[in-house]
């Protein structure tokens, strides 16, 4: 292995595009990172592209994407996978579907977003009539809500394969459900089909494959389906060691979605938030509403203090019974306008159908309202939104 590293350079500028595919897989695949061929691979990456066949992209992406984890936020493709991206017609017109299944996964495990292949894969769904296994499927569809990029062809192919994909086993139909859910996308064939195969479905369902399939449900608003009782208690009957500290908080927010249905739901467990920091833009918020006389309380347990954080909101004026929520851009699917810029997630929709179920009034800051404002240079203009849009009251 350290002698092709040392050979690096001399194997990217002399090797066939194929054959730098296997030894990239070859490295991937034995978990041996081995940055100087990364980096060769990298220099000639178009060629290499260029000559590769879909099954040698798939291999590259999938390759670079194993042994180079995100470091965060979402950014430009880096030159491997920007070259994979770029042969994007290629790949969904000659792959075959396990090949483009991989690709796709490839850009999402690294956090990277794909401009050329989701978008044609979207456009071009043929591709999902012609993979025999529902698990290429529901990987793709994963890719898409990982990278929060909306799909309503693909959601639309999903539901009208519905039967294929539920009955073809507890990991693909989870995983389905999850990301459809997470989309807000409109497949409600696979819906109903979920609802009618519930039985079959959780009897070959891990623990925690029933958690997100009971989260799915109820977060696609349905959470009064008989078959979340179904999959909620395949899911509790796997609490000893079984059941992660996330299934637990997946649960937790099924039985808040679940509504009247919620006595059925029966599980003891205490809500296990993850560390977050203070908002310098909710701080700023919270002294706005203060100055405008808005008695508030922040990070608010208005739906239930037995959910702790898992759905507190950003303010609660209880006053007026005024919910208001700071979206960011995890908040909303990849738009034409950039990041964060399309119509909001499945989840976010979610919770404000809950809140308002409560009787409470739901108001979002979308984060680009929030620098539209900031860049008119005063605090003002955000202050006067506030006294408008929280407060309801005329601008003076």
């Amino acid at each position: 292995m350290e002698a092709v590293a040392a050979r690096a350079t001399y194997l990217a500028a002399n090797s066939k595009p194929q054959e730098l595919s296997a030894l990239a897989w070859s490295f991937a695949a034995l978990s041996y990172p081995c940055p100087p061929l990364f980096k060769a691979i990298a220099s000639v990456a178009g060629d290499v592209a260029g000559g590769a066949s879909p099954q040698s992209l798939a291999n590259l992406a999938w390759a670079y994407s194993t042994l180079h984890p995100p470091r965060g936020e979402r950014e430009d493709p880096p030159p491997l996978l920007a070259a994979v991206d770029a042969a994007a017609q290629g790949l969904v017109e000659e792959g075959r579907p396990q090949a483009v299944s991989n690709a796709a996964w490839a850009f999402a495990a690294n956090n990277t977003d794909a401009p050329n292949l989701l978008p044609l894969l979207d456009s071009s769904p043929s591709w999902l009539l012609r993979s025999p296994s529902p698990q290429s499927v529901a990987n793709v569809l994963w890719a898409y809500a990982t990278l929060r990029r909306d799909c309503p062809s693909l959601a639309a192919h999903a539901a009208s394969d519905a039967e294929r994909l539920v009955r073809g086993g507890g990991t693909a139909a989870a995983l389905a459900a999850a990301s459809l859910a997470t989309l807000g996308a409109d497949a409600g064939g696979f819906w109903d089909e979920l609802e009618r195969s519930a039985g079959e479905v959780a009897g070959g369902a891990s623990a925690r494959h029933a958690c997100n399939l009971a989260w799915a449900l109820a977060v696609a608003g349905r959470g009064g389906s008989p078959a979340v009782k179904v999959f909620w208690d395949r899911a509790a009957a796997g609490e000893g060691g079984e059941l992660s500290w996330e299934g637990r908080n997946q649960l937790l927010q099924v039985r808040a979605f679940a509504g009247g249905g919620a006595g059925e739901l029966r599980g003891d467990w205490e809500p296990v938030a993850q560390a977050g920091g203070r908002s310098a833009h909710a701080d700023r918020v919270g002294r706005f509403l203060t100055e405008l006389g808005a008695g508030h309380e922040r990070e608010s347990q208005v739906v239930s203090e037995d959910l702790g954080p898992l759905l507190a909101v950003d303010f609660a004026i209880p006053s007026t019974r005024t919910v208001l929520e700071l979206d960011g851009p995890t908040h909303f699917l990849w738009g034409e306008a950039g990041r964060g810029r399309g119509r909001e997630t499945g989840t976010t929709a979610a919770k404000r159908r809950l809140l308002e179920s409560r009787g409470w009034r739901v108001v979002n800051l979308p984060w680009y309202e929030s620098r539209r404002l900031e860049k008119e240079g005063t605090e003002a203009a955000e202050k006067e939104w506030l006294r408008v849009h929280v407060l309801g009251e005329a601008t003076k």
